[in-house]
């Protein structure tokens, strides 16, 4: 069985790191990035999972339970999001992702029930 070891920022070829000193980073109060197999190596998962699992359901996206496991359901709610918000869509919490989650207002559900959002 292949394990899953969770991508660093500098193996992320599609979030680029912000050469300024703003930017996620600073909001997020994180640089790593986030990937499956993230949250494992605790008992009790990694806050930082737990954080984006938060954001990902108070949006809209379903990542599964909140336990701090960057799992397949997470990894697909990410990917789902990066899709709708015209993100390289690889299931990775890289700065570009979390600058757009940081970014993104919960609008309520559109006519045909799916998520509303606002850039």
């Amino acid at each position: 069985m292949a394990s899953h070891t969770p991508v660093t920022k500098t193996e992320r070829s599609s979030d680029p790191p912000h050469s300024s000193g703003s930017g996620a980073r600073d909001r997020i109060g994180r640089t790593e990035v986030l990937a499956v197999g993230s949250g494992y190596a605790n008992a009790h998962g990694a806050s930082a999972v737990r954080v984006l699992q938060r954001r990902l359901a108070s949006l809209g996206y379903s990542p599964g339970p909140i336990d701090g496991r960057y799992g397949p359901l997470t990894e697909a709610a990410v990917m789902d999001f990066q899709a709708t918000h015209g993100l390289v869509v690889d299931g990775l919490d890289g700065p570009l992702t979390m600058a757009a989650l940081a970014s993104v207002r919960w609008r309520g559900r559109g006519l045909n029930g799916l998520p509303r959002h606002s850039c």
